[in-house]
């Protein structure tokens, strides 16, 4: 399951320099709002960028990493974790 660790670790360490750059380098825990914890809406933008580049994922152009799905609620960290992880495999599963 390395696939899952480093993903993982590349969202969290992604919301940790966002947060400190913004001088709000709080604990976040997977249950985390992560608007909540201090992020913007450009943190976002910044944030779906940085995924691309560090999991090599397309991240879609109307995707918003703060947001859930639904758009009735914010998104958490341990949902950004899931999402990623799923936009990891699709992309190893299109590779093949």
């Amino acid at each position: 399951m390395a696939t899952q660790t480093t993903s993982d670790e590349a969202v969290e360490r992604i919301v940790r320099e966002l947060l400190t750059r913004g001088g709000k380098p709080g604990p976040v825990s997977d249950a985390s709002n992560l608007l909540a914890a201090g992020l913007t809406s450009q943190d976002g933008v910044e944030m779906a960028c940085d995924l691309e580049a560090r999991l090599g994922i397309a991240v879609p152009h109307d995707f918003n990493p703060l947001v859930h799905e639904n758009g009735k609620r914010m998104r958490t960290l341990g949902e950004l974790k899931a999402w990623a992880r799923a936009q990891e495999r699709a992309t190893v599963k299109k590779e093949r």
